[in-house]
């Protein structure tokens, strides 16, 4: 697919410089396409220490988080983004849908 044939792309650029907080989050993109989000909340993870400014990595380890089922990380690095990115609605999307996630599972306990 594309998306295997960008990773290897994003992995070379990576090589060439480090710390290259673009490569890592595009490398995190085309792991959380390829549905491997533990491996893209890893890269976005790196690429955010690199650059807490880069919106594009904390909306989408939004996401990843989501789908590792990290609620409470989904909830904070999308609150985390809307301080430094007031102007992100996936972030709201996100928090939304961890909060109702968690209600779900605690309705599911009683």
């Amino acid at each position: 697919t594309r998306w295997l044939q960008a990773r290897e792309c994003f992995s070379k650029s990576l090589k060439l410089l480090p710390a290259n907080a673009v490569s890592l989050y595009l490398l995190g993109l085309a792991e959380l396409e390829l549905k491997r989000p533990a491996s893209a909340a890893a890269f976005m993870e790196r690429s955010l220490v690199l650059d807490l400014d880069f919106k594009a990595p904390a909306v989408n380890l939004g996401v990843a988080y989501l789908r590792l089922r990290k609620f409470d990380l989904a909830i904070q690095v999308s609150e985390a983004c809307l301080l430094r990115h007031p102007d992100s609605p996936q972030c709201h999307y996100h928090i939304g849908v961890a909060l109702y996630q968690k209600a779900q599972n605690l309705h599911g306990r009683i």
